[in-house]
């Protein structure tokens, strides 16, 4: 069934509902809904666009480190990016540690290697940060303790207490998960949240002289 009508909210923004599975054929009925929602954003959007971003909605995506993520990636292959699935999940939040699980570095489909591990079904490429950098995962490295991102931000900007790992995990950061289930206060919780933003753009703009622009720059076109 698809999406019901996209109401379109400005900005270039759209929003629409796709309803729980009534069934209870996996753990929590949201699970459908959570899978067919790349497709959906396909249906809507077409193939004018070099990358999916893909996520929660209590999940804060961070630009800059989204970039540097991506720059040295070729758009026209078919990447399914992620370095969350080898992360290390507390007991009690959820999710499954996958340490020996087969995943491809940053590669194309010109290697042998590569097109082995895909057609076996085995669909993740890891960007290879937290190899070089170790346990830093770019799409989960606060491991939802987005108060620290805040946190080391504000310090950075400040000039103080935040030293070399500190900066590097601030200019690499992807993502991070706000636990929004977690939240008793929304109202309050979300000023908080809207202030680690804030304070990440402020961070940015003093860190990268030319800002998202030079970063964008820096991805690869899709071929022609």
């Amino acid at each position: 069934m698809p999406c019901r009508e996209w109401q379109q909210s400005g900005g270039g923004r759209a929003s629409g509902h796709y309803p729980d599975n009534p069934h209870k054929v996996t753990k929590w009925e949201s699970d459908t809904r959570t899978t067919v929602a790349p497709v959906e954003a396909l249906r809507y959007l077409g193939t004018d666009f070099k990358w999916l971003l893909y996520g929660d909605d209590d999940v804060a995506m961070f630009w800059p480190g989204l970039l540097r993520a991506l720059k040295d990636l070729d758009p026209e292959d078919p990447y399914y990016i992620s370095d969350n699935y080898w992360v290390f999940w507390p007991k009690g939040v959820g999710g499954t540690l996958q340490p020996d699980q087969l995943r491809c570095i940053p590669c194309t489909l010109d290697t042998e290697a590569t097109k082995c591990v895909w057609h076996q079904g085995y669909r993740y490429t890891d960007p290879g940060f937290e190899l070089r950098n170790d346990k830093m995962f770019q799409f989960n490295m606060y491991n939802g303790d987005w108060p620290k991102v805040a946190k080391e931000a504000a310090e950075a900007v400040a000039g103080t207490g935040c030293d070399e790992k500190c900066r590097l995990r601030l200019d690499n950061v992807a993502s991070c998960h706000t636990n929004g289930a977690q939240m008793q206060d929304f109202a309050g919780s979300g000023r908080s949240v809207h202030g680690m933003l804030r304070i990440m753009s402020e961070y940015t703009e003093l860190t990268s002289p030319g800002g998202l622009n030079e970063l964008v720059k820096g991805l690869k076109l899709p071929r022609v």
